[in-house]
C-alpha cells in the first residue's frame, strides 16, 4: 500500500469579480486530476486500486477561488 499527499496550488481571487479566463483555481484543477484516477488504476492492471480519500480546500470560502487543494491518495 502506498499513500501520497498531493497539493495543487492556484491563485486566490474573488469569485464574483475574477473573470473565468483569469482564474487559477486549485479546486477545479484537483477535480480534473481526481476524475482521472480510475483511468490510472485501470491502465496499471486489474489488481490496482486508487481513491482520493480526503480533500482539503483553502481558504474554503463560498465566494473565494481556492488557492490550495491538498488531498490524500
Amino acid at each position: 500500500m502506498t499513500q501520497l499527499k498531493v497539493t495543487v496550488t492556484g491563485q486566490a481571487g474573488h469569485a464574483g469579480t475574477t473573470p473565468m479566463n483569469r482564474r487559477v483555481d486549485a479546486l477545479a484543477a484537483a477535480a480534473v486530476i481526481i476524475a482521472q484516477l480510475p483511468n490510472f488504476a485501470i491502465d496499471e492492471g486489474e489488481e490496482t486500486v486508487i481513491t482520493a480519500g480526503r480533500l482539503n480546500v483553502f481558504p474554503n470560502g463560498a465566494n473565494v477561488i481556492s488557492v490550495s487543494s491538498p488531498w490524500n491518495v
